[in-house]
Protein backbone atom coordinates (compact mmCIF):
# COMPACT_ATOMS: atom_id res chain seq x y z
CA UNK A 1 0.00 0.00 0.00
CA UNK A 2 1.58 2.79 -0.90
CA UNK A 3 0.99 5.96 1.44
CA UNK A 4 0.48 9.42 0.45
CA UNK A 5 0.80 12.52 2.06
CA UNK A 6 -1.11 15.40 0.86
CA UNK A 7 0.76 19.29 1.23
CA UNK A 8 -2.01 21.96 0.66
CA UNK A 9 -4.57 19.81 2.13
CA UNK A 10 -7.30 22.38 2.69
CA UNK A 11 -7.11 23.61 -1.22
CA UNK A 12 -9.47 23.21 -3.74
CA UNK A 13 -7.02 20.31 -5.38
CA UNK A 14 -6.08 18.63 -2.27
CA UNK A 15 -9.89 18.34 -1.36
CA UNK A 16 -9.98 16.49 -4.57
CA UNK A 17 -6.89 14.52 -4.53
CA UNK A 18 -8.10 13.20 -1.00
CA UNK A 19 -11.85 12.80 -2.65
CA UNK A 20 -10.32 10.84 -5.23
CA UNK A 21 -8.17 8.52 -2.98
CA UNK A 22 -10.77 7.48 -1.19
CA UNK A 23 -11.68 4.87 -3.57
CA UNK A 24 -8.08 3.49 -4.37
CA UNK A 25 -7.18 0.39 -3.25
CA UNK A 26 -3.16 0.24 -3.90
CA UNK A 27 -2.98 4.05 -1.90
CA UNK A 28 -4.02 5.73 0.67
CA UNK A 29 -4.14 9.19 2.03
CA UNK A 30 -1.15 9.01 5.14
CA UNK A 31 -1.45 12.70 6.46
CA UNK A 32 -3.40 15.92 5.10
CA UNK A 33 -1.49 18.64 5.89
CA UNK A 34 -1.65 22.55 5.72
CA UNK A 35 0.13 25.48 6.84
CA UNK A 36 1.37 25.04 10.29
CA UNK A 37 1.55 21.40 10.57
CA UNK A 38 4.71 19.56 11.06
CA UNK A 39 6.97 18.34 8.37
CA UNK A 40 8.80 16.07 9.99
CA UNK A 41 5.67 14.46 10.25
CA UNK A 42 4.39 14.60 7.09
CA UNK A 43 7.45 13.01 5.30
CA UNK A 44 7.91 9.97 8.27
CA UNK A 45 3.97 8.98 7.51
CA UNK A 46 4.09 9.30 3.65
CA UNK A 47 6.04 7.06 0.75
CA UNK A 48 5.17 9.90 -1.38
CA UNK A 49 3.90 13.62 -1.01
CA UNK A 50 1.34 15.48 -3.58
CA UNK A 51 2.02 19.23 -3.19
CA UNK A 52 -0.93 21.73 -4.45
CA UNK A 53 0.02 24.42 -1.70
CA UNK A 54 1.58 27.91 -2.37
CA UNK A 55 4.99 29.47 -3.57
CA UNK A 56 5.80 29.59 -0.03
CA UNK A 57 4.32 26.20 0.77
CA UNK A 58 6.47 24.56 -2.15
CA UNK A 59 9.81 26.82 -1.04
CA UNK A 60 9.56 25.04 2.15
CA UNK A 61 8.70 21.93 1.07
CA UNK A 62 11.83 21.55 -1.06
CA UNK A 63 13.87 23.02 1.70
CA UNK A 64 13.03 20.40 4.30
CA UNK A 65 13.15 17.63 1.81
CA UNK A 66 16.59 17.93 1.65
CA UNK A 67 16.41 16.42 5.05
CA UNK A 68 14.45 13.66 3.62
CA UNK A 69 14.23 12.75 0.60
CA UNK A 70 10.72 11.90 -0.93
CA UNK A 71 9.57 11.76 -4.29
CA UNK A 72 7.43 14.80 -4.78
CA UNK A 73 4.59 15.45 -7.25
CA UNK A 74 4.32 19.23 -7.69
CA UNK A 75 1.35 21.00 -8.73
CA UNK A 76 1.98 24.55 -7.25
CA UNK A 77 1.51 27.14 -10.01
CA UNK A 78 3.05 30.71 -9.75
CA UNK A 79 6.75 29.62 -9.03
CA UNK A 80 9.58 32.17 -9.12
CA UNK A 81 12.70 31.31 -10.62
CA UNK A 82 14.61 30.61 -7.19
CA UNK A 83 11.72 28.10 -6.19
CA UNK A 84 12.09 26.52 -9.76
CA UNK A 85 16.10 26.17 -9.18
CA UNK A 86 15.64 24.87 -5.51
CA UNK A 87 13.25 22.56 -7.10
CA UNK A 88 15.77 20.81 -9.58
CA UNK A 89 18.44 21.09 -7.28
CA UNK A 90 16.31 18.82 -5.38
CA UNK A 91 15.43 16.73 -8.36
CA UNK A 92 19.12 15.56 -7.97
CA UNK A 93 18.79 13.84 -5.21
CA UNK A 94 14.81 12.59 -5.31
CA UNK A 95 12.21 11.92 -8.08
CA UNK A 96 9.78 14.95 -8.80
CA UNK A 97 7.45 15.40 -10.76
CA UNK A 98 6.57 18.66 -11.62
CA UNK A 99 3.48 20.25 -13.88
CA UNK A 100 1.79 23.54 -13.80
CA UNK A 101 -1.29 21.94 -14.72
CA UNK A 102 -2.33 18.13 -13.98
CA UNK A 103 -5.23 18.11 -16.90
CA UNK A 104 -4.84 15.46 -19.40
CA UNK A 105 -6.77 17.67 -21.80
CA UNK A 106 -4.48 20.68 -21.12
CA UNK A 107 -1.38 17.97 -22.01
CA UNK A 108 -3.30 17.10 -25.30
CA UNK A 109 -3.99 20.71 -26.15
CA UNK A 110 -0.20 21.61 -26.09
CA UNK A 111 0.60 18.93 -28.20
CA UNK A 112 -2.29 19.53 -30.82
CA UNK A 113 -0.89 23.24 -30.28
CA UNK A 114 2.56 22.11 -31.08
CA UNK A 115 1.55 20.37 -33.91
CA UNK A 116 -0.35 22.60 -35.25
CA UNK A 117 2.52 25.59 -35.11
CA UNK A 118 4.16 23.26 -36.99
CA UNK A 119 2.10 22.08 -39.76
CA UNK A 120 0.69 25.59 -39.88
CA UNK A 121 3.65 28.04 -40.50
CA UNK A 122 2.09 31.27 -42.15
CA UNK A 123 -0.30 31.26 -39.21
CA UNK A 124 -0.74 32.89 -35.73
CA UNK A 125 -1.94 30.50 -33.40
CA UNK A 126 -3.42 32.03 -29.75
CA UNK A 127 -4.63 30.31 -26.68
CA UNK A 128 -7.01 32.21 -24.60
CA UNK A 129 -7.76 30.99 -21.54
CA UNK A 130 -10.88 31.64 -18.81
CA UNK A 131 -11.54 30.96 -15.50
CA UNK A 132 -14.04 31.88 -12.56
CA UNK A 133 -13.91 34.76 -10.80
CA UNK A 134 -12.67 32.94 -7.50
CA UNK A 135 -9.13 32.21 -9.27
CA UNK A 136 -6.33 32.54 -7.00
CA UNK A 137 -3.62 32.66 -9.64
CA UNK A 138 -5.04 33.46 -12.78
CA UNK A 139 -3.48 34.18 -15.20
CA UNK A 140 -3.00 29.97 -14.13
CA UNK A 141 0.20 28.13 -14.50
CA UNK A 142 -1.23 26.90 -17.83
CA UNK A 143 -1.19 30.23 -19.46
Amino acid sequence: MIKIGIYGAKGRMGKQIEECLKSETQAQISILYDKGGNLEELFEKSNVIIDFSSPSGTHELLNYARTMPKPLVIGTTGLDEKILHLMQSASEVMPIFYATNMSLGVAVLNYLASKASQMLKNFDIEILEMHHRHKKDAPSGTA
